[in-house]
């Protein structure tokens, strides 16, 4: 099974005289039990119990399931960072390709997260497999502003040879294209006045075209609704 090779990964804080469960046990009940909506420890606890037996077909559970406290604990004790790159590169592999995989990245301010007067509101950056319909990857940042950094660290991380992306304007910058191009990517971007001089390079190439009867101008829109808008 692809997700127990990837597990390998992870790195567990405790000491070896408190890993009385493996951390890739504990990990790999958390995981199915996510992956079948149970959410809550108490609930993938209980997943975890009624499904003993099939978990006993990839790890030996020896000394049985940990209480839901310490499987709290025990996931706390993971470092972040092996945990994501396991996931991501899950994820990775178990891509069906498709003739060229749509890519969709961009960053949003999470529904019902306020700003206080100490922070901010949740920023998350994901990118979104269009074909798929699943979220390959995502990353909390500071703001906009830290969006660009943000984007640039997931495509480190992100299997997108073949793959084409699709990003607003914030990410017509030449250190990102050129990212996505040595990792064999290709690239499809907005160009706004962020990019003057671009702009209206693009302007000037389109000038004889601009010109032709409407006739002769070849053009395809679609119009859709979404959040409110037109």
């Amino acid at each position: 099974m692809i997700i127990i090779e990837q597990l390998k990964k992870v790195k567990d804080t405790r000491s070896h005289i408190n890993q009385v469960y493996p951390v890739m046990e504990v990990a790999f009940v958390v995981i199915t039990a996510m992956i079948c909506g149970q959410n809550k420890w108490t609930e993938i606890k209980d997943f975890g119990e009624g499904n003993i037996e099939w978990l006993r077909e990839y790890f030996p559970y020896e000394n049985g399931l940990p209480t839901r406290h310490n499987i709290a604990a025990i996931m706390r004790s993971v470092v972040p960072e092996t945990l994501l790159e396991a996931m991501v590169g899950w994820v990775n592999l178990h891509r069906e390709k498709h003739a060229q995989p749509i890519i969709s990245v961009d960053g949003k301010v999470l529904k019902g997260a306020k700003a206080s007067k100490q922070q901010h509101p949740l920023y998350m950056v994901s990118a979104f497999d269009v074909d798929e319909g699943l979220t390959l990857t995502h990353q909390p940042c500071d703001g906009k502003g830290m969006e660009l950094l943000a984007i640039r660290n997931m495509l480190d991380a992100l299997d997108i040879k073949g793959c084409l992306l699709t990003a607003d304007a914030l990410h017509c910058q030449v250190e990102t294209l050129n990212k996505v191009v040595d990792k064999g990517g290709d690239i499809l971007v907005q160009v706004k006045l962020n990019q003057p001089s671009l702009l209206a390079e693009i302007d000037v190439q389109f000038q004889d075209y601009w010109a032709l009867p409407e006739d002769k101008q070849e053009s395809y829109i679609t119009e859709e609704k979404g959040h409110g808008r037109k």
